[in-house]
């Protein structure tokens, strides 16, 4: 319910949505410039879909309480986190998609310019595709303060891409440098 409210607050435009898979296991890898963005990409692709976020959000009791509803599940960032990658493939074989921001990380342009390994290593266990998806204006969406303002119908964009899929047998490593390839970018 919080994320259609969401989307109509910011009035985003969606391109490519009929592209989204609407069953069975699904990799969302995007690019991050805001906490506003997982809850917009679950809407827009249409389906549950669980983030890896990052450790010390969960230190938080009401926000670790918040992702938990949206099936969050939490990253130890650094290191390959066994835990979050058997938290992944078990919200896959229970019909979730799995959403992966690419940087690990927030960027404030919301490019990604070091990217990680974890989505296509959790696509090529899982036998998953891939869900390219291109978020740009939303970094402008607390900007002014701490409450959200909504954005005009031109500032946000949500696109998602055809998907993708990787043999398991594939090394990750390449996988991924395909991927990010055909990852679009923020203009």
């Amino acid at each position: 319910m919080v994320s259609p409210l969401l989307h109509t607050y910011f009035r985003g435009r969606i391109y490519g949505d009929q592209q989204v898979p609407l069953r069975g296991p699904l990799v969302v890898v995007a690019n991050h410039a805001s906490y506003f963005d997982p809850p917009l990409i679950s809407n827009c692709v249409r389906r549950p879909v669980a983030w890896m976020a990052k450790e010390e959000l969960f230190h938080i009791p009401i926000f670790r309480t918040l992702i938990r509803w949206y099936g969050a599940y939490p990253v130890k960032r650094g290191a390959g986190d066994r835990r979050a990658l058997q938290a992944a493939l078990k919200a896959l074989e229970q019909g979730w998609a799995v959403g992966v921001f690419l940087a690990g990380t927030r960027t404030k342009d919301g490019r990604i310019y070091d990217p990680k390994l974890g989505a296509a290593l959790i696509a090529a266990k899982a036998q998953a595709p891939l869900l390219p998806v291109c978020l740009w204006g939303t970094q402008e969406i607390l900007k002014q303060g701490m409450f959200p303002a909504p954005s005009s119908s031109d500032s946000a964009h949500w696109c998602t891409h055809s998907t993708a899929r990787f043999k398991r047998s594939r090394c990750p490593r390449s996988g991924h440098s395909a991927l990010l390839r055909s990852h679009p970018q923020p203009p």
